[in-house]
């Protein structure tokens, strides 16, 4: 059975050794009434991946419906239910 979480964007950001690359790191929402019960379940909780490269973070991008790519400054704040399961497990 998988266990669904519920995470924002917390920050994008590029870096000058790797100016290609977008790292975004997501954390648990844990604030406001709709989220208490979530909160309760998953009090703190962070993500991070690091996208190595430009056609990579664009691809990402689109598969948020994000107009130009991960860097864009709409996602950040932006909610997402991630679902965990284990490989090989409907």
């Amino acid at each position: 059975m998988p266990v669904v979480a519920r995470f924002y964007v917390a920050e994008i950001k590029r870096t000058a050794y790797a100016p290609g690359a977008v790292h975004v790191t997501l954390q648990a929402v844990s604030r406001g009434p709709e989220n208490k019960e979530w909160a309760e379940a998953t009090p703190s909780g962070s993500l991070q991946m690091m996208i190595k490269n430009s056609p990579a973070a664009q691809f990402f991008g689109d598969r948020l419906g994000v107009t130009g790519g991960v860097g864009a400054i709409l996602l950040l704040g932006a909610v997402f239910l991630l679902t965990l399961r284990k490989k090989g497990v409907p």
